[in-house]
């Protein structure tokens, strides 16, 4: 997920559920759970909250994301936009083909960054 030496923080108390990681002076790593679902939504939210309260740039790694809903999308979109109005920025990190399909089904692949070219398939 990070860099050895990171600090890991998951205080959603689900197995299943994102993590966070700092590397050092580097942007915080929000590792994203496999069901970015309604289900879910509390322990993303929970997850995405905390990555909100620090002051670091934040890379979404949505390399285990195999199911996303639009309350899933929604938080994300939520979470983007407010980092956005602080002026940190948010990268995208190995993104899969059901988060790409489920934002483009939605029209949300330009608000949410995942229409850069380059990014991981």
């Amino acid at each position: 997920m990070a860099a050895s030496g990171a600090q890991q923080h998951n205080d959603t108390g689900i197995g299943a559920t994102p993590g966070v990681a700092l590397g050092g002076a580097s942007a915080l790593v929000l590792q994203l759970p496999a069901h970015c679902t309604l289900s879910q939504a509390v322990a993303l939210r929970a997850s995405l909250l905390t990555a909100a309260a620090t002051t670091s740039d934040v890379q979404l790694d949505a390399n285990d994301v195999e199911a996303v809903d639009t309350a899933g999308l929604q938080l994300l979109l939520a979470f983007i936009t407010q980092l956005q109005q602080q002026r940190r920025c948010v990268q995208w990190v190995h993104v899969g083909t059901p988060l790409r399909m489920a934002a483009k089904q939605l029209g949300l692949l330009q608000l949410l960054g995942l229409d850069t070219q380059g990014l991981a398939p």
